[in-house]
């Protein structure tokens, strides 16, 4: 808070503190199906991999509307 008052002297206290946020921030291990991924090109390969096959289409039977009769409003 106090920095969105005063703003940014860009001081060693500032700069401590962003380095430790990400720190914080960064992604070290992934857990896939009880295996611990490390590494940050196996992480990425793995969230790929998991996304990609989430959002895959499958073959599904869906029901048309062309059979149906529905009730029509009438103008009176």
């Amino acid at each position: 808070m106090n920095w969105l008052k005063e703003g940014d002297a860009n001081s060693k206290n500032f700069h401590g503190v962003m380095s430790n946020r990400r720190r914080q921030n960064a992604i070290n291990t992934v857990s896939l199906n009880g295996v611990i991924v490390e590494r940050v090109n196996n992480i990425c390969a793995a969230v790929f991999n998991h996304f990609s096959a989430h959002f895959k289409t499958v073959a599904a039977v869906r029901l048309g509307v062309e059979n149906l009769r529905f009730r029509r409003l009438t103008g009176a």
